[in-house]
């Protein structure tokens, strides 16, 4: 693994000081008001911190499904909501050892085990990853997620739900989904969407602040706690994407 690597635990007595993935000094903010809000309901939040440079190698990211900010039904299990490993750790097993981590924790508090979504698309980790650790694929989501779970134990199991249900019942629109969970949401980008889409198509768009994971887990988006939706397709579900909100406006006559 090269240098040694520290792992340092986010608790409500070093949140504010914590390092968190993120652009800028409202990211940082608005992310550590969240992690303050989820720590009560089991979050763990863990850097692994080059000891010999002090930057952070690595991250997760992961609570309880009855209370994770993805929409999956994954009760008694750990969600992983991110794990990432910057470019420059990269091939050393730390993202392995930090996944390995969140099947521990998953394992000792009897749970059934862990999942976590994955993509080919970017701004998530995609399967490889999770294959490599023993996950399986046991479900698929547009607009190109699969659902990785790996089991420690005998239980129910885990899925996406009727994400299309969900979809169907949101109606014709564009709705643009934000939260704080991710420091590089800020929601200055939908409110300038919001704009433009009705100075130049004459839509109102709906913005909505994911505000808890009850609202996360309902979003027709499984990623939760951000996402494009434009007249029932799920065009992107990060940040930037104007590219494929056009051509979604185009293919419904905006």
């Amino acid at each position: 693994m090269g240098h040694a690597v520290e792992i340092v635990d986010v608790d409500c007595a070093n949140a504010d000081a914590c390092r968190y993935c993120g652009a800028n000094r409202l990211g940082h903010e608005r992310k550590r008001e969240w992690v303050q809000q989820c720590l009560p309901h089991g979050l763990r939040y863990r850097n692994a911190v080059d000891a010999a440079t002090g930057k952070v190698a690595g991250m997760i990211e992961y609570m309880p499904g009855e209370f994770a900010w993805r929409a999956v039904e994954a009760s008694n299990y750990m969600v992983i909501h991110c794990v990432h490993v910057p470019s420059r750790w990269a091939g050393r097993g730390i993202g392995s050892s930090l996944i390995g981590q969140c099947v521990d924790d998953a394992r000792k508090h009897g749970m059934t085990g862990v999942v976590a979504l994955a993509t080919s698309r970017g701004w998530c980790a995609d399967s490889r990853i999770y294959l490599r650790n023993g996950f399986e694929v046991a479900d698929r989501a547009a607009p190109a997620f699969e659902l990785m779970v790996r089991k420690v134990r005998p239980g129910a199991p885990a899925g996406f739900g009727d994400w299309e249900g969900r979809l169907r019942e949101l109606g014709p629109g564009v709705y643009l989904y934000n939260s704080k969970q991710c420091p590089f949401m800020r929601g200055g980008r939908n409110r300038a969407r919001m704009e433009w889409l009705k100075s130049q198509y004459g839509l109102d768009a709906h913005v909505i602040e994911v505000q808890d994971h009850t609202q996360a887990q309902a979003n027709p988006c499984v990623w939760g706690t951000s996402g494009v939706i434009c007249n029932g397709e799920i065009v992107n579900y990060v940040r930037g994407g104007d590219g494929a909100l056009r051509k979604a406006l185009g293919r419904m006559g905006g």
